[in-house]
This record gives C-alpha cells, sequence and structure tokens, in this order.
C-alpha cells in the first residue's frame, strides 16, 4: 500500500503477494514521484469481498506497471462479491504493459470477473497484455472494460481470450460503456478469441457478437485478429503463457 506524500521514484518489484483483498494499492499522489510496479506475482483473494490485484485510486501523476502477473489460483465462491486484475479509478496517465492476468476457472459465481476496470481512468496505455478468463456460473464477465469517462485510452497489441461457457452471463471481451470514454478510443493489433460463440462486444448501449462487427462499430481494430493464443498451458497449476509452437509468435 502506498498511500499520499511520498515523493522520488518509487520502485515495487520482485515481489508475491498471497490472497490478500488488496495486491497493490496506490493512493493519491503528489505531483512529482515517480511510480514503478515491475516483476510482481500477486495471487488475487477469493472470498465475500471484492478482490484487486493492482488498484488504483486518484493517482493523476501516471505511473508504470509492467511484467506483472495477477492470477486468481484460489478457486472460491464470489458469493455476489467480484474480483478484478487491475482497477483504475480516477487516474490518468498509466502505462500498463507486458502484464500476464488469468483466471483459470478459479473465481466462480455467483459472482463477477473483471480483467481490467477503468473508472474515470484517462489516457491510459494497455499494451502487449495477456488477459484470460474461463467460467461458468459468474454473473459478469469483462476482460476489459472502460466506463465514467475513461477517456483517450490506447488499447493495442494485447491477447484477450476467454472460455465463458454460459449465455446467461453478461461477457464482454471489451466494453466501452459511455461517450466519454469512446473519446480517443485507440484500438489496434489485438487478438480478440474465445474458445466459443461468447465473443462479444459493447460500445455504449449497443452489443456486438465478433470482432467484425465490432470493427465496424467503433472504426478501428483494423489490424486485429481473432485467432487461438496457443499458450502453452494457462490453468491454475501452469500459469505458462509461452507459445506452444517451438518457432515462437508472430510480433
Amino acid at each position: 500500500f502506498l498511500n499520499a506524500n511520498n515523493d522520488g521514484r518509487i520502485m515495487v518489484s520482485t515481489n508475491t503477494v498471497y490472497e490478500s483483498r488488496f495486491g497493490i494499492y496506490v493512493a493519491t499522489q503528489p505531483a512529482g514521484p515517480e511510480i514503478w510496479i515491475s516483476s510482481n506475482t500477486v495471487y488475487m483473494g477469493t472470498a465475500t469481498l471484492s478482490s484487486y490485484g493492482v488498484f488504483f485510486n486518484g493517482l493523476l501523476t501516471g505511473a508504470t506497471v509492467t511484467n506483472n502477473a495477477v492470477l486468481a489460483r484460489v478457486v472460491g465462491n464470489m458469493n455476489g462479491a467480484a474480483a478484478h486484475g487491475l482497477y483504475l479509478q480516477t487516474t490518468a496517465g498509466v502505462k500498463f504493459d507486458h502484464n500476464r492476468i488469468n483466471d483459470p476457472g478459479s473465481v466462480q459465481g455467483p459472482g463477477s470477473f473483471y480483467g481490467a476496470y477503468f473508472t474515470d481512468a484517462d489516457q491510459t496505455s494497455f499494451l502487449y497484455n495477456d488477459v484470460h478468463s474461463t467460467g461458468a456460473a459468474l454473473t459478469n464477465a469483462y476482460l476489459l472494460r472502460l466506463g465514467e469517462g475513461s477517456a483517450n485510452a490506447v488499447i493495442r497489441n494485447n491477447i484477450l481470450s476467454s472460455s465463458f461457457t454460459s449465455a446467461a452471463i453478461t461477457t464482454r471481451t471489451v466494453a466501452v460503456i459511455d461517450a466519454a470514454s469512446q473519446s480517443g478510443f485507440d484500438a489496434d493489433y489485438n487478438d480478440y478469441h474465445s474458445s466459443n460463440s461468447l465473443l462479444t462486444f459493447q460500445w455504449g448501449a449497443a452489443v456486438y457478437q465478433g470482432v467484425l462487427p465490432w470493427r465496424l462499430q467503433h472504426g478501428g481494430d483494423l489490424g486485429s485478429i481473432s485467432a487461438a493464443p496457443l499458450w502453452f498451458d494457462p490453468s491454475a497449476t501452469g500459469n505458462d503463457f509461452h507459445p506452444r509452437s517451438t518457432a515462437g509468435r508472430w510480433t
């Protein structure tokens, strides 16, 4: 927990955080501090209270979050609460790149899972991340959600993959909830994948199935695809996001 009134360069690196409600929490900071969150492993708690792997609250001075793993490993009923891999609330200038967020079916309903949740989060760069979730009895399941005026987001070169198995739950691969969040929205060169037909996108109140209607609606993602990422073992025991191909992956 980084509370207010810090100064200088602050680096949180190479830690393992086990099953707390807030894995890494950063509050409002004055102008000046440089915040780096790097190479940590955070195991999200699954309990009766909502949990957060990385939570930025009121951080308007920017931060870099890179090469972290945020994992839901403990199987548990959320009892109506929600698990969040990344949660940005009233932030500006956060760069979130080369991270892995994984819920391999650990989060169970009734309850919800959000890979990345932006509320009033401006000028966020979300780049080269792997986000994966599977689940059957969840209430809501979103890989990436932007709302409440999260303007000028850049969403590029990510893999967002799901295996949601029930049409009864509200699922979204990407959801841009309001007009203010649509402003400056820049998404491209992403891989949006679902192991079944539930590859759902939301733009305002409208909902779309598949990459093509989503691309036509918001005018971006012209270089994005929908293909299985062929991770080696994204299960709870593996959490191995290396490609299965011995020839590597195309970048």
